[in-house]
């Protein structure tokens, strides 16, 4: 499966079993395009064919084609489902030109909701994206990855395919950030979460924040910086497991947050069972915190 991003795609909106999307591409890319899924690398799927049906042509050489998705399937960690857009070529041939997954995430009441449903956050630091490590990660049942190192986009479409959620890293300027965070749109769903810069101004957060609304922004926070403002959707506070509860309790926090333990808990080769014994103790720590979406450890590399 080969993946460009010369084209993205935007969900405009949702019915009650709809999805109407938006395909941008260069002017003349996409003739005869299909809209083809689910599929999904966990579970068996019936893949329908949707034809894109209205085209308009921007003055900047930008192509915008719609489709309407019936009974859309929507990715989330546990079954990432796809969708592909597949353009007719000559002799009944296709080719793929984009892959994108359906998914809304929102904090509601200090929750995070994945496609309305409640999710506690059950993360990694890592510094490998590969697809044996991601496959095992899914039978742990882990949500979210912190990678250590910039990604690109031959590992953003193992995380798109296979899952869980990745945090991205934005740049130091607003402009470059923007330009990172549109063609990732929808189009790579696995991208659930942008880290922005601290120094950031509160229009500046607002502003990507209305730009992007189907991922989450947030911003790393040592936990001795606390308290902090709330220009960001969440907060990834950093620190170890007795200076973050001790945060949380004396309610310095104060929006919703992340804990990343470095330091504490950073594990190597670890098996599930072992896994598992740590994920249902640091549940137990985090799960009832004021505002905590989840917790992040250091993983095997």
């Amino acid at each position: 499966m080969t993946t460009t991003f010369d084209a993205y795609a935007h969900l405009l909106g949702l019915q009650s079993n709809s999805a109407r999307i938006a395909i941008f591409s260069p002017v003349g890319m996409i003739k005869q395009g299909i809209l083809s899924g689910p599929t999904c690398a966990y579970a068996r799927t019936l893949p329908a064919d949707f034809r894109l049906t209205v085209r308009t042509d921007d003055a900047d050489g930008t192509a915008v084609h719609e489709v309407q998705v019936l009974d859309p399937n929507f990715w989330e960690p546990a079954h990432p489902f796809l969708y592909s857009l597949r353009e007719r070529e000559s002799g009944g041939a296709t080719s793929v030109e984009l892959t994108l997954g359906l998914r809304v995430l929102s904090i509601r009441e200090n929750k995070l909701l994945v496609n309305g449903e409640p999710t506690f956050i059950r993360g990694f630091r890592t510094g490998t994206l590969d697809e044996e490590s991601l496959r095992r990660w899914h039978e742990w049942k882990i949500t979210l990855l912190l990678p250590e190192t910039e990604f690109d986009h031959d590992s953003i479409a193992q995380t798109d395919r296979l899952g869980p959620f990745v945090a991205g890293r934005l740049g130091e300027e607003k402009e470059g950030a923007l330009a990172q965070m549109l063609p990732l749109r929808t189009s790579a769903p696995s991208v659930g979460i942008w880290m922005g810069e601290q120094e950031w101004s509160s229009d500046d957060w607002e502003e990507l924040k209305r730009f992007d609304r189907s991922t989450l922004l947030a911003r790393r926070v040592e936990v001795d910086q606390l308290p902090v403002g709330t220009e960001a959707h969440l907060l990834v506070v950093t620190g170890d497991q007795a200076s973050l509860v001790t945060a949380a309790k004396s309610e310095k926090i104060g929006t919703p947050w992340i804990a990343d333990m470095v330091g504490s808990f950073g594990v190597s080769g670890f098996d599930a069972d072992s896994y598992h014994s740590l994920a249902n103790r640091l549940d137990g720590i985090f799960e009832d915190l004021p505002g905590c979406l989840g917790w992040v450890v250091g993983g095997p590399r």
